[in-house]
């Protein structure tokens, strides 16, 4: 029975997330627009650094101008999430396109099951699990390029294993594995709402039940997914406090456009005339629409029936989930930004050294989808109550149409993700150097970067894309630069120098040279560089780049990227692992909780 239970909707779910990710599939091989440029980018040196060259991905010397130059440590690389592995088999392009409808079948299924552990029915557990996935939030930001956002899927199994775990311990590990889904996938915006929803809800829960259970159980879950995740977040943690991250103008949204973003049906259309390429036109709209950037940070497509169940449903059971609609309320209200209506609570936030670099309040308008969800469901609960074959009839032509209404929102938005038709006969070079500018196709394409296709021939950009991390950029030079020496050269006299192997963590050399001098990479200086070579020599900054003191003599020097803030983490994440995976295996050998 229990195997029948999760059949059905695995399945159902499985077909909803194909049927309303076709059009991602439709021309399989195209690229995506705007961010997915970057996306494309960080997957392909990753894949390539794993497979060509059995290397982990530490260092990125294809970004190397705005901070971008480690890879393990940026806080948007992915590739030690698991679902990478899809990228790995497949490649970057297919890879990619799997991860939506897959990612909306895990995300789906979950906020089934957190319904079902509230006892709704499962016709009520299907609504809230289609008004939380396929409202526009995740197709808006999916067509963006914001890939991050795919881990709203593993937000409803984070809450179910917190909720579950105040009755039984073990549960505060699918918690912490839902949580560090999140992590390694890189996806700091949504992990930054969904801590605060989390604390936010656990205050409220704890003084509904009079007891600081759940909350001990949260803390105990974020310093499980810490140690979980420290070969990840130690190195990350390491780069972020020795390069701050900027701070934003934060923006605002009018409560008037909260109409336009939970009932307008022309998500699409609102998301193409406020794209960052056409400036008149995004500022002539948003100055119509009060907002401040484009409509795919706004968008949040829900539409009249849901909402107006989730009324019904809010007011049938305000006293037993009042500490859900009140953090609906408090994140509808941090929505709004720094307007009087938003009652100072995203300036409060704003203030927090962890949120300060945020600048779009409109993104956590995805803690009142959680609730509205859930509260749509219950409010379907309530109306079929009355038990008639009439009634259950209606709920499901009702559940039916609100699904439709989705598939309309939703399909034009998928449209326009993956339109770049990839240039013929690319050409690989056979040596790498640094490039100054993007190529025409990215501009042409609306490419947001344009590394991408850079990377293909193996060339870096050295034109900043994005401002997040204020990080020296060195004396980097690109090789049209009149002062451009080489990828490897002397800093003084000019001696004999060869690249012999050149890969994104190791670089070997010979060189020969008759004085001692200054060994120059052509790369921006980051402590974690380490040396092999001959004669004794280290790694050191010069004029921002990397380097070290040579001897005089013939021999071969090798530069090879690994910080001691990832060999901690790794032997920390490996030994907790270990840890989980016991009192996993003993609970379930012994019958009993261990973690009680």
């Amino acid at each position: 029975m229990m195997k029948k239970n999760f059949l059905i909707p695995f399945t159902i779910f499985i077909l909803v997330s194909l049927v309303f990710s076709w059009p991602v599939f439709q021309n399989i091989k195209n690229w995506g627009k705007m961010d997915w440029d970057e996306v494309f980018f960080w997957s392909a040196v990753a894949r390539d650094t794993i497979l060509k060259y059995r290397q982990i991905p530490l260092w990125n010397p294809y970004a190397q101008p705005e901070g971008s130059l480690v890879f393990l440590a940026y806080p948007n690389s992915h590739f030690l999430s698991p679902f990478f592995l899809l990228i790995i088999t497949f490649g970057v392009v297919y890879g990619l396109k799997l991860l939506i409808p897959i990612h909306l079948s895990i995300g789906l299924l979950g906020m089934y099951y957190l319904s079902r552990h509230f006892k709704l029915s499962g016709i009520s557990s299907y609504l809230a699990a289609f008004v939380y996935m396929l409202n526009s939030i995740f197709s808006l930001h999916l067509a963006e390029g914001h890939f991050e956002w795919l881990t709203m899927a593993f937000v409803p199994w984070l809450i179910l294993g917190l909720l579950k775990s105040v009755k039984k311990p073990i549960h505060t590990l699918s918690a912490a594995l839902a949580f560090a889904l999140i992590i390694l996938a890189g996806s700091v915006d949504v992990l930054s709402i969904i801590v605060l929803f989390l604390i936010i809800l656990s205050c409220f829960l704890a003084l509904q039940k009079r007891s600081l259970l759940i909350f001990k159980r949260l803390i105990f879950i974020f310093g499980i997914t810490f140690l979980l995740c420290s070969v990840k977040l130690l190195p990350m943690l390491e780069y972020l406090s020795t390069f701050s991250r900027k701070t934003y103008y934060s923006g605002k949204t009018q409560p008037s456009t909260l109409g336009t973003i939970l009932l307008a049906h022309q998500q699409a259309d609102l998301y193409t005339k406020t794209k960052w390429y056409s400036p008149k036109m995004k500022t002539e709209y948003g100055k119509r629409l009060g907002i401040s950037h484009g409509w795919h940070e706004y968008g949040a497509y829900t539409g009249i029936a849901p909402i107006l169940l989730s009324i019904v449903g809010l007011f049938a059971s305000f006293k037993r989930y009042w500490p859900w609609a009140i953090a609906a309320a408090m994140f509808l209200l941090i929505s709004l930004g720094d307007i009087l209506w938003g009652l100072g609570f995203w300036n409060i936030l704003h203030s927090l050294s962890f949120y300060q670099w945020l600048q779009v309040p409109s993104r956590f308008i995805l803690g009142l989808i959680i609730s509205l969800s859930l509260f749509a469901g219950i409010g379907l609960d309530k109306i079929k109550a009355n038990k008639t074959g009439k009634t259950s009839i209606l709920t499901v032509i009702l559940l039916f149409v609100i699904l439709i209404d989705f598939y309309i929102v939703n399909i034009p938005i998928w449209k326009q993700a993956f339109t770049v038709v990839p240039p013929k006969n690319i050409q690989r070079n056979s040596v790498f150097v640094q490039k100054a500018e993007f190529d025409s196709f990215t501009y042409k394409n609306e490419m947001r970067g344009g590394r991408y296709l850079a990377y293909l021939v193996n060339e870096g950009i050295l034109k900043k894309v994005s401002f997040d991390i204020d990080s020296p950029q060195g004396t980097v030079k690109a090789v049209s630069s009149p002062d451009y020496k080489g990828e490897a050269y002397f800093a003084g006299v000019k001696g004999q120098l060869k690249i012999e192997y050149f890969s994104p963590n190791k670089i070997i050399l010979n060189l020969k040279t008759k004085v001692d001098d200054i060994l120059v990479l052509n790369q921006a200086y980051y402590r974690g560089w380490q040396i092999k070579a001959a004669k004794s020599a280290r790694v050191s900054p010069y004029k921002g780049l990397i380097s070290a003191k040579v001897s005089p003599g013939e021999y071969k020097i090798v530069f090879y990227f690994l910080p001691i803030s990832f060999i901690i983490g790794s032997a920390v994440s490996l030994l907790t692992a270990a840890v989980c995976l016991y009192y996993l295996f003993a609970g379930y050998f012994k019958k009993t909780d261990v973690l009680s």
